[in-house]
C-alpha cells in the first residue's frame, strides 16, 4: 500500500518516450540524449536525471501544441482536450501519435519538429542546471522539483523568525500525472499532506504521515519535524492501543476546566 500511495510511474511517459526517442535518435546532435532517455524506467524519482529530461520535454511539447492549436486572442476558449493554460495528457498522446491537419500541410514533419525542438531545449536546460555529466543530473533538486513549506507570516517577519517558520527545501519526485501527485510546478504546491495505512485486523500496525508536524507553534519541537519524513515518502507508526501509546508517550497535557 505504501508503494501505491507513493508511486511515481508516469503513464504519459510510458506512451511518449518511445515516440520521442525514435524521433530524436536520427539527429546526431540528440542521439546520446535519446539513448539516455530510452534507458529510463518511466518513474519520476527524485534522483533520476532522465525523469528531469522527460518532464522538461513534455512541458515544451505542451507549450508548442498550445501555441499551435489556440489563437493568440483565444480568451475564453475551452474544451475537454485543451485550454489556454493546459493540455489534456490524453489528448497530447493521441495527437502526437496520430497527427492530423491541425499540424499543417505536413503533420508528421511538424510533429517531429515539435518533438525535436522540445527535446533539444530540455537537454540544454538540464546542462545549464547540472552540467554535461549525466551522473550529476537530478529531477529532485532545489533548482528543479522540490518542496518547501512557507508560513503565511514568513514574508513579514525577520530572517531569524522566518527560519523557524519555514521548512528547508527538499527534493521531490512525481508531477501532476503520477499517483503520488505533486503538481506540475517546480516547487510542490499541491498533493497529499496526510496519508494513513490501516490494518483493521491489528490497528497497532497502522502507518501514517502528516506534514510538516503535529504542533502549530514554530518554537515547538514537533512544529516541522515530520517534513523530511514526508518529503522522503516515508511513514511513522500510528499506535491505537493504550499499551503501545503509553510506550511511546513523550509528554501528557492535562486540560482542567475553570471552576
Amino acid at each position: 500500500m505504501a508503494a501505491l500511495q507513493t508511486d511515481y510511474l508516469s503513464l504519459p511517459a510510458r506512451l511518449l518516450v518511445p515516440l520521442i526517442t525514435s524521433t530524436v535518435m536520427t539527429d546526431p546532435q540528440l542521439e546520446k540524449y535519446g539513448q539516455y532517455l530510452a534507458s529510463w524506467d518511466y518513474k519520476l524519482d527524485p534522483g533520476s536525471g532522465a525523469a528531469g529530461l522527460y518532464v522538461l520535454t513534455e512541458r515544451g511539447i505542451e507549450e508548442k501544441l498550445l501555441a499551435l492549436f489556440l489563437p493568440e486572442n483565444g480568451d475564453g476558449l475551452r474544451s475537454n482536450d485543451v485550454s489556454l493554460n493546459n493540455l489534456s495528457s490524453q489528448a497530447m498522446v493521441r495527437w502526437l501519435w496520430s497527427p492530423d491537419g491541425r499540424f499543417g500541410a505536413d503533420p508528421l514533419e511538424k510533429r517531429n519538429q515539435i518533438i525535436r525542438s522540445s527535446f533539444l531545449e530540455a537537454a540544454e536546460k538540464m546542462i545549464s542546471l547540472f552540467g554535461p555529466d549525466f551522473a550529476q543530473w537530478k529531477y529532485g533538486h532545489d533548482k528543479f522539483k522540490h518542496a518547501r513549506l512557507q508560513h503565511a507570516l514568513s514574508a513579514v517577519v525577520n530572517d531569524s523568525l522566518g527560519t523557524q517558520f519555514n521548512t528547508h527545501s527538499h527534493p521531490r519526485g512525481g508531477y501532476g500525472n503520477t499517483v503520488n501527485s505533486t503538481g506540475d510546478a517546480d516547487m510542490q504546491a499541491s498533493g497529499a499532506s496526510f496519508r494513513i495505512i490501516a490494518d483493521c485486523a491489528d490497528w497497532d500496525q497502522a502507518l501514517a504521515i502528516n506534514t510538516a508536524g503535529q504542533q502549530g507553534h514554530p518554537g515547538q519541537p514537533h512544529y516541522k519535524d515530520l517534513f523530511e519524513t514526508w518529503a522522503r515518502d516515508q511513514y511513522f507508526p500510528l499506535y491505537f492501543s493504550e499499551a503501545r501509546i503509553k510506550g511511546v508517550t513523550e509528554s501528557v497535557t492535562t486540560l482542567v476546566p475553570l471552576e
